[in-house]
């Protein structure tokens, strides 16, 4: 079953999210493969800042600044994983997506 939702997953991301694909830059605007290119960083393109929540937009702020790591994220008194960490958690940690959540496509 954790196949499936992260195949899932992966389309969601390219669809949702198309600044994390072949449109990928660093914070620096600059693409893969130009001098300097920074993998660790991302560049967030204003008009997806704009329509985020204040909590949204605080972890992919951060979340744009530490690309190479999985952050938890504190929501009240539990920690959170999101996203593209929330996938490597199912991946790599056995963890399980919240029940009830679907991962829409």
């Amino acid at each position: 079953m954790a196949i499936d939702a992260l195949e899932r997953f992966g389309i969601r991301e390219e669809q949702k999210f198309p600044f994390l694909g072949k449109d990928r830059r660093d914070a620096k605007r600059r693409l893969p493969g130009d001098a300097g290119y920074d993998p660790r960083t991302l560049y967030l393109p204003p008009h997806f800042l704009n329509k985020l929540t204040g909590g949204q937009r605080q972890w992919w702020e951060f979340k744009s600044k530490h690309m190479d790591k999985v952050l938890f994220f504190k929501m009240g008194k539990f920690y959170e994983i999101f996203e593209m960490d929330a996938h490597i958690g199912v991946k790599e940690l056995d963890l399980q997506y919240m029940k009830g959540y679907e991962i829409c496509v």
